[in-house]
């Protein structure tokens, strides 16, 4: 029976999930919108011993082709004993220095959170990581998209580091993808997006209410599913694009990958039954998906198969399925195999993308065995590890897009 359950469970989340990526074949782009006014912006970095990337960070945030005198940029130094502050301060940014007892990225976030809204005079706070890279337009996209009604939003993300081996190259290949098959149809459903840590951007009235979690280990995804839970509708603005560097090693892509998956199943366990209920109290779409993605962190597939393979004697609905329905061999055959290889491709040619990201994709496979050992070990590490990524990479907003000269260069 609970196996039946199980297969029944997935095969309708399996469907579910390819209804929406198919929608990403008929949607380009999304409308452009006129800004309703000029907002001002708090970009806020949280950074601990970062001083490989973070002047290239706020080197793209003084890039921003948005007016100077709308947006401030402060950085929280989270326990620094590096050069850090130094740099950011080189940088105009104004920093504030966390310290004491608890260190963590979310204490650090909460803390300099509550001394931004004390100052009462920005219109919306973004956050970005040390790491992360700002696009130019960045904030006149997200300025266009802050309209009345719209309070969380959440930009573009893309790989700055892809030549850095055949890691980053298939993490980047993942970014394009799910960009095209994922995070723009949930938009044009009208679904909530998820957050990504960098390229969030927030009303201060939501940051009043919903403050950041410091004992998570990943605050961006718990905030996520706090706001949805608050029926607060997160934005994807897919031309406000943010870049981050991905892993460019086995070791940092482990790493990341324990820390998310640790802190996946914290989230999970504490939004999981909650969101399932506001789904059907509310009959709201973007619960019901985030409760689902949430009861996958569990990996219910790993207990069907157990389920099956103890009880292989016995009815399963998934083989009566593929056994007696008309036709359904090659139907199971072109659903399977057509998101595996349709959708990766034709996100791959409409981001111009290289040669090598297609032999990419096509290794990514090797990625996916890397999460069994670390969900085993997740499962009985200590929850408030933090599995630190060292951040190396040294490209710049220059290397990426064409920048406008300065005025006095103009001239």
């Amino acid at each position: 029976m609970a196996s039946n359950v199980l297969q029944s469970y997935l095969l309708l989340i399996g469907m579910v999930d390819i209804a929406i990526s198919l929608t990403g074949l008929f949607w380009r782009k999304q409308r452009r919108e006129e800004p309703s006014r000029q907002h001002r912006f708090a970009l806020i970095i949280p950074a601990h011993n970062e001083e490989n990337v973070v002047g290239c960070c706020l080197d793209s945030l003084n890039k921003l082709d948005y007016p100077k005198d709308k947006f401030d940029i402060f950085l929280v130094a989270d326990h620094c004993t590096d050069a850090t502050v130094r740099i950011a301060r080189e940088h105009g940014a104004a920093v504030y220095e966390h310290v004491g007892s608890v260190r963590g990225k979310g204490f650090a976030l909460k803390w300099v959170t509550a001394k931004i809204l004390a100052l009462e005079r920005h219109d919306a706070l973004c956050y970005f990581d040390a790491d992360a890279l700002a696009h130019p337009n960045f904030l006149n996209k997200i300025n266009a998209r802050l309209r009345p009604g719209v309070s969380a939003l959440q930009g573009r993300q893309i790989s700055k580091n892809p030549n850095d081996g055949w890691i980053a190259r298939m993490l980047s290949v993942g970014l394009m993808i799910s960009a095209r098959f994922w995070h723009l149809p949930k938009e044009h459903l009208g679904l909530s997006a998820a957050l990504h840590g960098k390229g969030m951007c927030f009303r201060p009235e939501v940051m009043r209410e919903h403050q950041w979690d410091g004992a998570c280990l990943t605050e961006d995804l718990d905030m996520e599913m706090r706001l949805v839970r608050a029926g607060i509708r997160i934005r994807w603005v897919e031309d406000a694009v943010v870049y981050n560097e991905e892993p460019a090693t086995v070791a940092a892509h482990m790493k990341r990958l324990l820390r998310w998956t640790r802190g996946g199943m914290q989230v999970a366990r504490k939004h999981t039954a909650p969101l399932f209920l506001r789904a059907f109290r509310r009959l709201d779409p973007s619960a019901l998906q985030a409760a689902i993605w949430c009861s996958l962190v569990f990996r219910p597939t790993w207990w069907m198969v157990a389920a099956m393979y103890l009880t292989h004697d016995s009815f399963h609905v998934s083989f009566w399925i593929f056994h007696h329905l008309p036709a359904v061999r090659p139907r199971v055959k072109f659903l399977v195999i057509m998101p595996l290889l349709q959708f990766p491709v034709l996100a791959l040619y409409w981001e111009r993308a290289p040669w090598k990201s297609y032999l990419a994709y096509l290794l990514q496979p090797a990625l996916g065995l890397f999460r069994i050992p670390v969900s085993i070990w997740s499962m009985f590490s200590p929850a408030d590890d933090w599995y630190r990524t060292e951040h190396n990479s040294r490209v710049t907003i220059a290397d990426l897009v064409p920048l406008k000269p300065a005025a006095s260069e103009a001239d």
